[in-house]
């Protein structure tokens, strides 16, 4: 599980919750656990950004969900226009 938001360490707390209560309406990672019976492995949880601020976090998860389409995301995020997943893709390539 890869997960970035503004305290991820609670992100984590909170699926690691709701997998073990199964509540499948609250998170997509218990509905994929009690659909497929996968356990997920919190343990190997990776965190590639903390930001607090709301609208770059959501635009930073929106450009996440994008470059990592198998995901288990129940929305695709924010609207972005196509012509930032060409320049994301050439100034990722720089890096």
């Amino acid at each position: 599980m890869i997960n970035l938001g503004s305290t991820p360490s609670s992100r984590i707390k909170e699926n690691q919750h709701d997998v073990k209560l199964k509540h499948v309406t609250q998170s997509a990672l218990s509905e994929n656990n009690v659909e497929t019976g996968h356990q997920i492995l919190f343990d190997k949880t990776i965190i590639i950004a903390n930001i607090t601020l709301y609208f770059p976090r959501k635009y930073k998860e929106t450009i996440e969900i994008q470059k990592h389409p198998n995901n288990l995301n129940r929305d695709n995020g924010y609207n972005i226009n196509k012509i930032w997943n060409k320049i994301w893709k050439l100034f990722s390539r720089l890096l």
